[in-house]
């Protein structure tokens, strides 16, 4: 998982847990020179940057950022409202109305020591075609990838949540060679159980076009 990930580069161990402080004394705040610069894409009702805020604390310089316009957000996302509230106050930025494929178009600051995108999707409701689904997000993850490379920090990495066979048939081992980008970690993680939750009606998602044609024409 990218919690899991960035708790190993961050110095921790993979999986672990934040430890609630011993005292009532404020934590001291570290240097923003020490911080991680970590940016979240397509991050829908940025849960993934809150988990990532709850997580990692002042450890991280966060940005988030999702495609909807700040309006559209908290009209999707019942939640969406209260979790950018909780992410200003944990001194995390939010960012709306980010393409995850063009971010060098976006006043996004300084470089980034992490760019994250978990789970993308195109959310498209006419892709019935599997061959077709699989090509339209083979293009986004290109995109995605050329975009991020093109922020990164010396030494710093692109961080992809998948599931299923979506690394073959998104081609993004082929996407990592022909960018020069290097695999340096994969791991596969079990889904955890539903809980017996029940299902709730979710209606429709705003649907956005991806990009038909990979950076260098591919």
């Amino acid at each position: 998982s990218n919690l899991g990930l960035l708790a190993a580069l961050l110095g921790g161990a993979a999986g672990e847990r934040p430890r609630a402080p011993e005292s009532a004394d404020p934590v001291p705040r570290i240097a923003m020179a020490n911080r991680r610069r970590v940016l979240t894409v397509g991050d829908g009702d940025m849960s993934c940057s809150l988990a990532l805020a709850r997580a990692f604390g002042d450890r991280l310089h966060l940005l988030g950022s999702t495609l909807c316009s700040h309006v559209e957000l908290e009209r999707t996302y019942a939640g969406a409202a209260a979790i950018s509230a909780e992410l200003s106050e944990r001194g995390a930025r939010v960012a709306h109305g980010v393409d995850a494929t063009a971010l060098e178009a976006a006043t996004l600051g300084s470089s980034q020591d992490h760019v994250v995108f978990c789970h993308p999707h195109l959310g498209l409701s006419d892709l019935l075609s599997v061959e077709e689904h699989a090509r339209r997000h083979t293009a986004l993850i290109g995109h995605f990838l050329a975009s991020a490379k093109s922020l990164l920090a010396p030494g710093g990495l692109i961080h992809l949540t998948l599931c299923g066979n979506q690394r073959a048939s998104w081609r993004v081992d082929d996407h990592c060679r022909r960018l020069g980008l290097e695999i340096v970690d994969g791991r596969h993680v079990a889904a955890p159980p539903l809980g017996g939750r029940a299902g709730v009606p979710v209606p429709p998602k705003p649907e956005w076009r991806g990009g038909e044609r990979l950076p260098g024409g591919a």
